[in-house]
């Protein structure tokens, strides 16, 4: 789903793309997400069989004869599925709400990654989990560092941490707006519309033996407005210290994926029951 549509992806191997249609056979307008990958690459309703390349076009009508007014039908204009514009950038796959947009998507620049997400002394956990509630409602929760000490207790945060946290706003405008507070740590946050917001938490901490050390971690979500009441939440996140603690196959990563995948969630669930009932109340 994307702003209450539903939407099926695929991927056209003949060209080698990712492609999103409105879930809707044009012929019965049944849900082309039952479908499967024919035998030519193609996407095909399994409720007549009809068939759809990758920019849409009807492939196959298996009902309609090769010959006469039905061998016309396949090239008609109905026959087609309604495709959206789409970008992968960064190992995400962007999607634009606008079968009619493709100048526009075509001129559009998705959001970046800090470009320490490729640097080889950062390591990376990337999480994603549908939430039952509404977009509004999480955009205000990611941009909300006062609530972690309480709702995420023990987790990334503790109670008798909690402390006022001065927000400075640096700019802001139709783009989003960003800002940092002082002090250790420093937390410096920008939002960028409609949906992209990119916490980066700097601490200087001293450690035996090597010393003086600043610790960086970025935590960047993409929160996507799925249907009203339903977001789907994308957390890529780094860091540049305790490596060995990012799950993966290297011998030196101590921590299975198992454990990260528990862990991001439980942050995911101290939120859950506040927001919902936030959310009853509004």
């Amino acid at each position: 789903q994307l702003l209450g549509r539903e939407i099926v992806i695929w991927y056209d191997n003949s060209k080698s793309q990712w492609v999103v249609f409105d879930d809707k056979c044009p012929h019965r307008l049944a849900p082309l997400s039952e479908g499967r990958i024919d035998e030519g690459g193609n996407l095909q309703c399994s409720y007549h069989g009809w068939s759809f390349d990758g920019s849409g076009g009807c492939a196959v009508i298996p009902q309609a004869s090769p010959e006469g007014p039905e061998s016309r039908a396949i090239r008609s204009p109905r026959a087609c599925a309604t495709r959206f514009p789409t970008l992968v950038s960064q190992g995400l796959l962007f999607v634009w709400p606008d079968e009619n947009g493709w100048e526009k998507a075509n001129a559009s620049k998705p959001p970046m990654l800090p470009d320490d997400f490729v640097k080889p002394e950062f390591a990376m956990v990337n999480i994603q989990r549908d939430l039952f509630y509404g977009y509004d409602t999480l955009m205000e929760n990611v941009s909300d560092p006062s609530h972690i000490d309480f709702a995420h207790h023990k987790v990334t945060g503790r109670r008798d941490r909690a402390k006022p946290l001065p927000f400075k706003m640096d700019s802001g405008g139709s783009w989003g707006f960003s800002g940092a507070n002082e002090g250790n740590p420093r937390i410096s946050s920008k939002f960028v519309a409609p949906c992209y917001y990119i916490n980066k938490v700097e601490i200087d901490t001293k450690l035996p033996i090597v010393g003086d050390q600043k610790w960086v971690i970025w935590i960047c979500s993409f929160n996507v407005p799925m249907a009203p009441g339903k977001t789907r939440s994308i957390v890529c996140s780094a860091r540049n210290f305790f490596q060995f603690t990012v799950p993966g196959p290297s011998w030196w990563q101590v921590v299975p994926r198992w454990y990260e995948h528990w862990t991001s969630n439980k942050v995911y669930d101290g939120d859950m029951i506040v927001l919902q009932g936030q959310e009853k109340v509004f």
